[in-house]
């Protein structure tokens, strides 16, 4: 899924007419004057970063997409159903209150080893905690983080 954001935000930093209809639909729409973020594979909490600014400007990007000035210059562009944006909702959901506790402990301003158990434990017992509600891609997701965090 994240594949599917990753490429829109792709198409529209590589296409100059692209991205200037989505800047034109940003504007029309009243949303703040922002550009779309693009992840960084070394670095994960790019990818919440991507999602955060995807859905603020979801909108413009459908609007843009469907923009004539596009369709009729790219085909290729890939969509999306509702399905898939409750996921990367879903998605974001899970990976916000790690980025959350990464960029405390990654503070300068205030000694943070002391919060490294607390937070660990809260991640575990409270955000990663699977639910029979989850849908099966973030159930596996909050395992594998869980499995991953567990012995650290």
């Amino acid at each position: 899924l994240l594949w599917i954001i990753r490429r829109v935000v792709s198409y529209f930093h590589c296409s100059t007419s692209a991205a200037a209809v989505l800047k034109d639909k940003i504007k029309l729409l009243g949303l703040r004057q922002i550009k779309l973020i693009h992840d960084v594979c070394t670095r994960w909490n790019s990818a919440v970063d991507m999602l955060e600014r995807f859905f603020e400007l979801q909108p413009a990007v459908y609007a843009a997409l469907m923009s004539k000035d596009i369709r009729t210059k790219e085909t290729d562009v890939a969509t999306f159903n509702e399905d898939d944006i409750t996921l990367a909702e879903d998605i974001m959901t899970v990976l916000t209150p790690l980025r959350t506790v990464t960029m405390a402990l990654c503070s300068e301003l205030m000694p943070t080893a002391s919060l490294i158990l607390p937070l660990q434990r809260k991640l575990l017992t409270t955000f990663l905690v699977v639910k029979n509600t989850d849908p099966p891609v973030v159930q596996q997701l909050k395992n594998e983080i869980s499995d991953d965090l567990t012995p650290r």
